[in-house]
Formats: structure tokens, C-alpha cells, sequence
């Protein structure tokens, strides 16, 4: 069977734990394959849905829950299904296929990765973010009339009235399957700040040696009721952290509302300095409060000593980089063609890291930049909701009273 140009390895190898009892196929997949309040990982991980999905996937269509990657490759941006087709490389097509069976079922072992969420507990509230995914937001709109219009707008907010947490019987079914798990994903709210996060890593001890642990993380914090995260990491097999960063120190604390950056900047140099099996890299999760920063933000994830790294904001879509004016966009395209042409300068000049080569920074740097890039220059969406943006960010500084063209002057003629 030939492979298809739909190929994605994750309905064949991964399970994703989201909120509101969500179980998903991956963290792009906004659709749901089973509820962790009602089903197992076991059973929903060759029920009907995950089985359509592979089955489409195979059969070269384009399933609606995976719009997400199919609107970055139309884009001619790489995609969360290329980074997972790198990532996990040792997942073959030929092999999945001698293992798939005619139903589209496949075997429990082959669960190697899983993401798990245990709620949505957050000690920020970022701009770019959603009750879902915080539960300073879910407060917030709780609060705010105009919050909740916004997000129910564009589908973001909790639609249960009870706060819904991961449960411990789905937690010790993951570790039951720790023995063929070779990765696990940790996200949130902030896993940092959770109870259940760290029984469950000590749940995982027996195992660590095997296990690589990749997080997404605020990194506010390394320790949490007397407990030092350290402690647990120092036994697995690696732990990777993208932390989320978001800004330069100019725009930080209008961009993560309620985060301390010279916390974060301080657990960065101890995670460095204390372990030898961590590799971080500093997220920008790219939207229309930072893409007018790119190059500076770099400059200053540099200086941090990791990696840099980007993701993108599509939804909510009044935040989607295509939004930005289209003579904004044309100064911060040359701006960044500037940066890259002279990025080895420029990550001499700033980097602080003995282990990060220039030469892989760079590569890094040209692969997440020019993908942000030239997504923002794919549509030209301005004209059409520049509105939903200005009123989107309207009802932001209302609540958290602040003023977006004290931190934008790039703004203001924009501003009607």
C-alpha cells in the first residue's frame, strides 16, 4: 500500500488527554474520540471514532478534526502532523500497516505516547489563552459579561458549570501502560501547580530510566508543597520543557498576565545547572500581541541560554497573526529577513549557552521564524476582522484595566 500524503503517525501511536473529560487524538485535534468520565484509554483507543479517523487518514481525505495542520500546509507552513512525522521517525508506515487490523484496530502496545492534562488549574491568565486552558480565565469570565461574549464567541470557554478533573482511575491506567510508553506529554493549565502532577511522576519511578517526559510549562515554579519537581526529573530517561515565554521583557507582563519573569528566568539557569538529562526551549506561541517583536524576542530567548521555538495562534481568530495590518506585516517580514541574514551576529552577540552550537540555534531559529512568517503572509485578513481584534482586546483591558497602545504604539494609527 502506498503512503498516503495524508500520513500522520498520532492516531496509530498517541492518545491525548484534554479537559472537560476530552479525549482526543492529538493536541491539534479539537474533536473528540472518547471521555475519560465514561470510557478507558483502552477502550477508546480502537473505538469508532480513533477508527474513522485512520481510516480516513489512509484513505488520503482530509477529516474536519484535523483542520488544524491542513490549514498550516495550505499555508506552506510546516504542520503539527510534519513535526510528529520527525519526531516520532521510528514509527514506520509499513509497520503500522502489517500491524493495523482490517477494522482499523490496532494493538494496545502500540500506545507509545500519551498526552495527559490533569485540569485546567493555571496561575496565569495570558491573553493568547481560554478558560479551557486556565483557570484564572474560567474565573475571570465568570466575573465578566464581556469575557464570557468573547469567548463563547469563538467557543473557548468551559461549556460545563462543574470543574471537571482528570480522574485517578484514568491516571493508573496510563501508568499500567508505562511498561510500552516511551513518551509522555505533560501540559495544562500548568502541571507545575497540580497535586496529581507529581503523584503521578512518583507513580512512575520504577520506570523512569525509560520513560522521556515533554512539557509545556510556565515554569514559574520548580517546587510545590515542600516538593522539588528536580528530585522527580533527575530519574527519567530526558525531560524536554517548552517553556512558555511569549514576549521580550518589554511586553511580557501585558502578554502573561499575573507571571513573574525573573522567577522563570531563575529556574531556567537551575534546571541548567542542576540537570544534565533536561533540553529547554522557549516557546513563543505566536499571535497578534508578539508577532511585531519576533526578532527581539528571539534575541532574548538567546540570551536565556535555549533553544528557541515557536507555535502559532489560529483560534481564537481575532488573535490570528493574518489579522495584522498589511503594511505592519511587510515591516515585520523585512525586519525578520534582516535578523535571519545576520542571525549568526546576532546569536553571538546575545547567546549565554556553552551547549547550544550558533549553528543549531540558527537552524532552529530559520525553521520556527520563517514558519510564523510566513503564515502571517499566507491570507491577508485584516480588512475583514481587524475589528474582532480591536474589540477582542477592548474587553481584555477593560477587565485587567490596561491600555494595549501603552505596550503597541505600532498600533495607534490602526486604532479607529
Amino acid at each position: 500500500m502506498e503512503q498516503p500524503k495524508t500520513w500522520c503517525v498520532m492516531p496509530f501511536s498517541h492518545l491525548n488527554i484534554k479537559q472537560e473529560g476530552k479525549l482526543s487524538a492529538c493536541w491539534r485535534y479539537p474533536d473528540r474520540i472518547g471521555d475519560y468520565l465514561e470510557d478507558t484509554l483502552t477502550e477508546t483507543w480502537n473505538g469508532e471514532p480513533i477508527r474513522e479517523l485512520r481510516r480516513a487518514l489512509l484513505a488520503g481525505e482530509r477529516p474536519e478534526g484535523c483542520k488544524s495542520c491542513w490549514d498550516l500546509e495550505d499555508a506552506g507552513v510546516r504542520s503539527t502532523r510534519h513535526s510528529c512525522l520527525e519526531d516520532f521517525k521510528d514509527i514506520k508506515y509499513e509497520d503500522v500497516m502489517q500491524q493495523l487490523g482490517d477494522d482499523y484496530t490496532m494493538p494496545l502496545e502500540k500506545i507509545s505516547c500519551i498526552e495527559i492534562r490533569f485540569d485546567n488549574i493555571c496561575n496565569l491568565m495570558c491573553r493568547h489563552c481560554s478558560p479551557d486552558y486556565s483557570s484564572k480565565w474560567e474565573h475571570a469570565v465568570k466575573r465578566d459579561d464581556a469575557l464570557m461574549e468573547k469567548m463563547k464567541y469563538y467557543g473557548t470557554y468551559r461549556k460545563m458549570d462543574y470543574h471537571v478533573k482528570l480522574t485517578d482511575e484514568m491516571i493508573e491506567e496510563i501508568g499500567s501502560f508505562s511498561d510500552h510508553l516511551k513518551v509522555i506529554m505533560i501540559a495544562g493549565g500548568e502541571p507545575l501547580f497540580h497535586d496529581k502532577h507529581y503523584k503521578f511522576l512518583e507513580g512512575l519511578q520504577h520506570g523512569a530510566k525509560n520513560i522521556h517526559l515533554s512539557y509545556n510549562t510556565n515554569l514559574n515554579t520548580l517546587e510545590y508543597k515542600g516538593k522539588s519537581i528536580l528530585d522527580l526529573w533527575k530519574n527519567f530517561k530526558r525531560v524536554s520543557m517548552r517553556v512558555s515565554i511569549d514576549a521580550n521583557r518589554d511586553i511580557y507582563q501585558y502578554v502573561r498576565t499575573h507571571a513573574d519573569l525573573p522567577k522563570v528566568e531563575t529556574n531556567i539557569r537551575r534546571v541548567n545547572t542542576e540537570l544534565d538529562n533536561v533540553s529547554i526551549s522557549a516557546t513563543c506561541t505566536t499571535n497578534m500581541l508578539n508577532i511585531t517583536r519576533l526578532t527581539s524576542i528571539f534575541d532574548y530567548f538567546n540570551s536565556l541560554g535555549v533553544y528557541v521555538h515557536t507555535s502559532l495562534v489560529q483560534y481564537p481568530r481575532a488573535l490570528n497573526p493574518r489579522v495584522l495590518p498589511p503594511d505592519l506585516k511587510q515591516r515585520v517580514t523585512a525586519k525578520w529577513n534582516n535578523w535571519i541574514e545576520n542571525a549568526e551576529q546576532r546569536i553571538r552577540e546575545t547567546q549565554t549557552s556553552n551547549w547550544i552550537t550558533v549553528e543549531d540555534q540558527i537552524i532552529r531559529a530559520q525553521r520556527y521564524g520563517d514558519s510564523v512568517i510566513n503564515y502571517m503572509n499566507s491570507e491577508d485578513w485584516y480588512e475583514k476582522h481587524w475589528q474582532e481584534f480591536m474589540d477582542y482586546v477592548n474587553a481584555l483591558d477593560k477587565y485587567h484595566k490596561t491600555d494595549i497602545l501603552e505596550w503597541y504604539p505600532e498600533f495607534k494609527r490602526y486604532w479607529k
